[in-house]
């Protein structure tokens, strides 16, 4: 029987942040035009377009006509509705953290954040998604929520074992 008292320290890594207004927005959009379904979307105004205009050439829109515009412009609004929404959203859960300030702890086993709304506690399994976008870090869990870190307020280590965590887990890290 081994006995041996030697115990090994976990690696944690702790980084406080603070996110500004100008860098939640920045987020957000970031986020919000992640969609990779642009090209299917493209394509689809295109054909609506073409229909449309083969259909004018008789000078009258026909049917299909009418009701593919009507389509295209409730989509445009829904979309165009559901980012101002979801911005407002992200601006008031920021401005509701006392001075936009938080504190993250990363170790093997957990992401922890802590802020002036609470504290929570994920494993990595929680974590969908890593993403630089500029001088941000978007952390992108799973049921479509996010946090937003700025780059340079993490420490090298930081967002090397951040990196490392999320390979071991196989987590998606893109713009690095």
């Amino acid at each position: 029987m081994n006995t041996s008292s030697t115990t090994q320290n976990p690696i944690r890594h702790e980084v406080e942040i603070q996110v500004t207004r100008e860098m939640m927005i920045k987020a957000w959009r970031a986020w919000f035009f992640k969609n990779e379904h642009w090209l299917g979307l493209s394509l689809a105004v295109l054909l609506i377009g073409i229909g449309v205009c083969m259909d004018l050439r008789d000078g009258i829109l026909g049917s299909f006509s009418i009701i593919s515009l009507t389509l295209l412009a409730m989509g445009f609004f829904i979309y165009v509705g559901g980012y101002w929404m979801g911005r407002s959203r992200a601006i008031t859960k920021l401005e509701s953290i006392i001075e936009g300030k938080a504190r993250y702890t990363f170790t093997e086993e957990t992401i922890q954040a802590e802020s002036s709304l609470g504290s929570m506690t994920l494993g990595w399994a929680a974590l969908d998604e890593v993403r630089q976008y500029e001088d941000l870090i978007l952390l992108g869990f799973r049921g479509a929520s996010y946090s937003t870190l700025p780059k340079a307020q993490l420490t090298p280590a930081a967002l090397a074992f951040l990196l490392e965590r999320a390979e071991v887990n196989g987590i998606k890290t893109r713009g690095f």
